[in-house]
């Protein structure tokens, strides 16, 4: 797996200004978390929750709408070792039951869920 990692503050600054830009052409901006990695990409954990705290973050100082993928994932499950909402061997992507859960939390998000 090779992965372009990069520090929460430089995380953060980049989709600030993506948000900055978006808003400055008139478009709507919705920011979502990241999925939790499954136990076989483990180790990406410490930046995946570092990205979503920024994103929560900057929608809260932007008042923006959060669809809050990973608390969603989380809830629905705890095990991510044995987690239904991930199609393995990768463990990278969400299978059906996963893509589900994002359109769910992102519909709320945009005001159409409960």
């Amino acid at each position: 797996l090779s992965v372009h990692l990069v520090d929460t503050s430089t995380f953060s600054t980049t989709l600030q200004t993506a948000i900055n830009v978006s808003r400055a052409e008139g478009k709507g901006v919705v920011v979502a978390t990241i999925a939790p990695p499954t136990q076989l990409h483990a180790s990406l954990a410490p930046f995946t929750n570092s990205y979503s705290d920024s994103i929560r973050e900057l929608a809260v100082l932007n008042s923006l709408p959060l669809a809050d993928v990973q608390a969603a994932f989380v809830t629905a499950c705890p095990l991510l070792s044995v987690c239904s909402y991930y199609n393995l061997p990768e463990g990278l992507h969400p299978n059906t039951l996963g893509y589900d859960a994002i359109a769910e939390v992102m519909l709320t998000a945009l005001g159409g869920g409960n």
